[in-house]
C-alpha cells in the first residue's frame, strides 16, 4: 500500500512486490523449498487525491508476467498524489478466478467506497451464514472476497466487528488487511494485523513453523515524504528504505488508520 506523490524512484516498491511474488523466500522456507510464488493473478487500485477518480486493474496472469503493464499503469500517474493498493495472489488449494483477485471494491453501509486486499485464511462458512449467501456463491468466491463483502456491511461498526472475528475464531491463520476508503479529499487508509497462533497450534503447526509464519505475516510501514505498507518479503527486496527505518504492526492484533498523515491505532483484542 502506497500513498504520496508517485515518482520514478518509487517504482522500487512495486518492483519489490514483483520480486516477492516470483521468489518469496519466507514462503519457501515454510514449505521447505528455496522459494514460493504468488502466481495466481494480481490487481491494483490507484486513487487520485482530491477527486472521486480511481482506476482498477485485475489479471489472472502473474504479476511477474505483467511487469511492463504495471510499469505503464504507474507511469500514467508520475508526479501525481495517489493512494495505491497492489496485491499478488497465492490461491493455494482454492480455485483461480478473476472474482478472487484482490483488491475488492464495495459500497459500505456508511455510503462510502472501500477497496480491500487480504492475506491469511478465514472461515468462509461464517461469512456465508452472516451474508445469507447461496452455497454456489460461497463456493466460488475466496474467503478474502467474502470478508470484503461482509466488512462493507459492518463498516459503521468497523472496529467492533473486527474484534468479533477474533473472538469467534473466524481467523484461521491471519487477518492481514489493507483498506482504502474513498472520500472527498485524501483517502483514508487502514492496515490490520493479526496472527491466530492458538489456531495454528491446534492444527499441528510446530513452533518453528509458527516462527516462520510470524515473519511471513508481519506487516511493515514507513512514513517520510510518502507512506508505504509492505509484507516482510516485499520489505526485504526494498533497498531505498533501510531495514531499521521500517516500523511493524503487532501480530497480536493491531489496526492503524491514516488520514492526512495522522495515524491512530487500536487493538483488536
Amino acid at each position: 500500500m502506497f500513498q504520496g506523490k508517485y515518482q520514478e524512484k518509487y517504482w522500487e516498491f512495486f518492483d519489490a512486490l514483483i520480486k516477492a511474488a516470483e521468489r518469496d523466500h519466507i514462503l519457501g522456507k515454510y514449505k521447505g523449498k528455496e522459494y514460493g510464488q504468488h502466481p495466481d493473478g494480481w490487481g491494483l487500485v490507484i486513487i487520485h487525491r482530491g477527486t472521486q477518480r480511481y482506476m482498477v486493474y485485475k489479471s489472472l496472469k502473474s504479476i511477474f508476467e505483467e511487469r511492463n503493464i504495471l510499469k505503464k499503469l504507474l507511469n500514467q500517474v508520475l508526479g501525481q498524489e495517489v493512494s495505491i493498493i497492489a496485491h499478488a495472489r497465492n490461491a493455494g488449494t482454492f480455485k483461480k478466478n478473476i472474482e478472487s483477485v484482490h483488491p475488492f471494491s464495495y459500497v459500505t453501509n456508511s455510503a462510502t467506497t472501500i477497496f480491500v486486499a487480504h492475506n491469511g485464511s478465514l472461515s468462509k462458512e461464517f461469512f456465508g451464514n452472516e451474508l445469507k449467501l447461496n452455497e454456489i456463491i460461497v463456493e466460488n468466491l475466496c474467503d478474502s472476497h467474502l470478508f470484503a463483502m461482509w466488512v462493507a456491511q459492518k463498516w459503521n461498526s468497523f472496529e467492533k466487528s473486527l474484534k468479533e472475528l477474533v473472538i469467534k475464531n473466524v481467523v484461521k491463520s491471519a487477518l492481514n488487511v489493507f483498506i482504502a476508503e474513498l472520500s472527498d479529499a485524501e483517502p483514508t487508509l487502514y492496515a490490520i494485523s493479526y496472527l491466530n497462533e492458538e489456531y495454528l497450534r491446534k492444527k499441528g503447526k510446530t513452533e518453528e513453523q509458527i516462527k516462520i509464519l510470524r515473519n511471513y505475516y508481519r506487516l511493515h510501514y514507513c512514513i517520510n515524504e510518502i507512506l508505504v505498507f509492505a509484507s516482510s518479503t516485499v520489505a526485504d527486496y526494498v533497498s531505498i528504505i533501510p531495514r531499521e527505518e521500517w516500523m511493524t504492526l503487532k501480530l497480536s492484533g493491531e489496526l492503524i488508520r491514516v488520514l492526512h498523515r495522522n495515524i491512530t491505532t487500536a487493538g483488536l483484542i
